[in-house]
Order: C-alpha cells, then structure tokens, then sequence
C-alpha cells in the first residue's frame, strides 16, 4: 500500500520515499487530527487504508520494545555510577556486570517498565506541557554533560596523544587497500 501511495518501488526510491512517508503521515495527522489509524482511515472510508496507518503502530511498538530495554539499561548504569558501584572495576570486570545485569530476571525489566511509564507521563501531558517542556531540560542538560565528558577525557593520562592520533593524519599509512576499502564505503553510502 505504501508503493501506491509513493507511486513506484520504494527501495528504488532510496531515502527521497522515507522522508516523503514521514512528511505525508506527518501532514495527514495534523490536518485530520486524529492517530495514525483513524488518519489513514479517512482517506478513503470503507478501504484497507486503515492497515497502512495500524503497520506505523505496530512499527512504532516494536522499536519502543527494543529502545525500552536500552534506555532501563542506561537508567541502571546512570543510578550505579551515581551510587560508585562501577568505580574502579576493570573492562573484565565491568563485563561480568554487564552479563550478570543482562541475565538478572527482573532488574532489566523493572527499568524497562520504569523508562515506559516516564515516556507515557511526557507523552500524556501533551506537546507543550510534556514534550517541549522536558525538551527544554533535557538538551541543554546533554550539552552540558558532553562538555563535561569533553574536559573529563582531556585531563585522563594520554590524552592528548590521542587526540593527536585522531587529528593528525598518518598519510604514509595509505594504502591502495585503503583506497579501495574508502571507494566500497562510498557505494554503499549511497
């Protein structure tokens, strides 16, 4: 059904048909003000249009499973570092945490359930009351804390050779494989 409504093969189409997806869907919810379904529900009353807006629900569900579980991880990690529980512990060590965390039965999903239930107060409290309010906490709260990561890494031990090995470039260390290599990334970029 997406193929009729973009006109031809989405995969041919690259990411010129994604964009102009998500701008018609944008567009056909704001103008009919209702969810996805009932939005494409009413492009042609009595058709299977509803199906393409329940595939953007069912879309939508299935990353939100996925993301959920990455963000109760994080929200475990963000709570252990503020408690110490990660301070001096090796890769090795952190690695037998990340398998015991990851194998717990309910910890992971406690999280998971925990990031759910503050995304849907943000979502519920609408646009301007929700969104945009915790938007406006929240960016300048990850600036902040990249620039504190920034001067953090700059005082580790090493660190300016390594901002050197990544700033200064190793040019005898091109090879023809490198050229190769770098013209086979260009193709699959496109």
């Amino acid at each position: 059904m997406l193929q009729a409504l973009l006109g031809g093969d989405v995969e041919a189409q690259g990411d010129e048909a994604l964009w102009a997806a998500i701008i018609i869907e944008l567009g056909l919810g704001r103008r009919t003000g209702r969810n996805v379904i009932g939005t494409f529900s009413q492009i042609k009353p009595g058709t299977r249009w509803w199906l393409v807006g329940a595939t953007s629900a069912v879309a939508v569900i299935v990353v939100l499973s996925f993301y959920s579980v990455i963000a109760g991880w994080s929200i475990i990690y963000m709570i252990g570092s503020a408690a110490g529980i990660f301070a001096g512990q090796t890769a090795g060590g952190l690695a037998v945490t990340f398998e015991r965390l990851s194998a717990h039965p309910v910890l992971p999903v406690m999280a998971a359930a925990l990031f759910v239930a503050l995304t849907a107060s943000v979502v519920a409290s609408g646009v301007a009351r929700g969104i945009e309010r915790i938007a406006t906490i929240l960016m300048p709260g990850m600036f902040a804390l990249l620039v504190v990561l920034l001067i953090r890494s700059l005082l580790l031990e090493g660190a300016l050779g390594g901002v050197a090995w990544f700033f200064v470039p190793q040019l005898d260390a091109i090879t023809l494989d490198t050229a190769l290599a770098a013209v086979g990334q260009v193709f699959f970029s496109f």
